[in-house]
């Protein structure tokens, strides 16, 4: 009889052991779906699930690298944003020899301020394949320093990713400026990430200031990019807006927090609009 109620026992034990697999197991892929197809943005805005920097390490070094995330999953989207600053005429980013080491890359836009040495912001994108694995090289063309972003995005509209780019700001000459604003852009989808990117040149101080800011409804500050070599700053920041509907994202004021130090400092900046998947 004992022995009966042993054997019950460990088969209890089994059956329940196999019911928790298999429960952990779906858990298990509806996660993994989640993250190819719908994204932890809510609604359908696109999500930064991984972001990573780099900088260039000596004054005239050509050359960013950057590690792929390595849980990435095919179809994500993967968006560098990238500044760079130079004293010989360096041109934009996506030009000439400024090139990604790994194919699949899209160059999207870039922009720069020239009255100032160069300074440039360039985006580039890829839809990942799942197979993206180890480093890879960006190289910056006559560039005194660099630095830039690496994100990885859930739940884009792979097919069109890129709803609207935004009208160029520039500021070049305006000694003890702090800020930029840079001009509203107007999306024609809903769901869509506003980046407001702002590229900033010469600043001194710009990177130990405890109150770099954005202003205006909805935006909010993101990430700095900092790199400070040959005696001047290629520097960046980036602020984020959710547009669960379309229509104008507004204007957004990006604070340095320290003024400019020369009239020689220069900010550049647009919005652009990544959009997400719509029913």
């Amino acid at each position: 009889m004992e022995g009966l109620k042993l054997k019950y026992l460990i088969t209890f034990i089994l059956l329940s052991s196999l019911g928790f697999a298999q429960i952990q197991q779906q858990h298990l892929s509806v996660i993994a779906r989640k993250n190819v197809a719908v994204g932890g943005g809510g609604a359908g805005i696109p999500d930064i699930i991984y972001a990573d920097s780099a900088f260039t390490i000596s004054a005239g070094a050509d050359t960013l690298g950057f590690d792929h995330w390595e849980s990435i999953e095919a179809n994500q989207f993967i968006m560098l944003v990238l500044f760079k600053e130079a004293s010989a005429s360096a041109g934009q980013w996506g030009t000439g020899a400024d090139t990604v080491s790994e194919a699949g890359w899209t160059f999207v836009y870039s922009t720069v301020e020239t009255s100032a040495g160069d300074n440039a912001i360039g985006v580039f994108t890829k839809v990942a394949t799942g197979s993206e694995t180890g480093h890879f090289t960006v190289h910056a063309k006559e560039v005194d320093e660099a630095s830039g972003w690496y994100f990885v995005l859930d739940s884009v509209n792979v097919a069109d990713p890129i709803n609207i780019i935004g009208d160029t700001t520039v500021i070049y000459g305006a000694a003890n400026a702090s800020s930029i604003t840079l001009e509203s852009a107007t999306t024609d989808a809903n769901n869509c990430l506003a980046f407001g990117l702002d590229g900033v040149r010469g600043l001194a101080n710009f990177a130990y200031s405890d109150s770099i800011s954005v202003s205006d409804s909805g935006w909010e500050f993101y990430k700095l990019a900092f790199n400070r070599i040959s005696g001047f700053t290629a520097g960046g920041m980036i602020a984020l807006k959710d547009m669960p509907t379309l229509g104008a994202t507004g204007t957004v004021v990006m604070y340095s927090g320290y003024p400019a130090d020369t009239g020689n400092d220069a900010y550049i900046g647009f919005i652009i609009a990544i959009e997400g998947i719509n029913p």
